[in-house]
Formats: C-alpha cells, sequence, structure tokens
C-alpha cells in the first residue's frame, strides 16, 4: 500500500523547467513593452517640445517656456524611470533565486564512510 499522497504525486504534471516571473518563464518578461514605450515617450515628448515652442509658446517669457519644457522632461524621466526600475528589481529577484544561490552556495560536508 502507498502512502497517503503518494499517488497524488505521481499524476501531477512535471515542474517548470524555467524561472516564474510573473507569469513567465522567461527573465526578460516585460522587457519589449518598456522598450516601446521608452521610443514611444522620447518621440512623444520631442514632438511636444517641437509643437510648445512652435505653436504655444508666444505668450509665456524665455524663462516660462523652459520650466515647461524641463517639467515635462521630468515626468517622463519619472514614468520612464519607474517602468524600468520595477524590470530591474524583478531581474534582481530571478538572479538570486536562479544564480546567486548555485553560486555561492557554501559546500557541503561530504559523507566519509
Amino acid at each position: 500500500m502507498a502512502p497517503i499522497g503518494f499517488a497524488n504525486s505521481m499524476s501531477q504534471t512535471p515542474p517548470s523547467t524555467g524561472p516564474a516571473v510573473h507569469g513567465s518563464a522567461e527573465p526578460w518578461a516585460g522587457l519589449r513593452w518598456r522598450m516601446l514605450a521608452s521610443i514611444v515617450g522620447t518621440i512623444a515628448w520631442l514632438v511636444f517640445t517641437l509643437l510648445y515652442v512652435g505653436f504655444w509658446a508666444q505668450g509665456f517669457s524665455l524663462f516660462q517656456s523652459v520650466i515647461v519644457i524641463l517639467v515635462s522632461l521630468l515626468i517622463l524621466v519619472g514614468v520612464l524611470g519607474t517602468t524600468w526600475a520595477v524590470w530591474g528589481t524583478r531581474q534582481m529577484a530571478w538572479y538570486r533565486r536562479e544564480r546567486w544561490d548555485e553560486r555561492w552556495e557554501p559546500e557541503r560536508p561530504r559523507n566519509s564512510g
């Protein structure tokens, strides 16, 4: 007679071969949309800057126009920096889970006998 739970464990599917990063076995999950967001965000900021300088800046002084452009750049950097920081911390967690333990795990004493 098999121990309790033995038959259930034999019928389960084998574990996945890769690390799970928010539902994906790839450590670079989410990289594509972050790259796309960076490219599109930068192009959108450049278009905004050109439109602002060309059409909307007539009523403002030079100082005010520079402030508007700098604030919009800070907003872009904040949004993109947050998305990349989240991705970086997930990569760090994946690296620690998958690679760090393999490299830095202390040697276990062997049984001599």
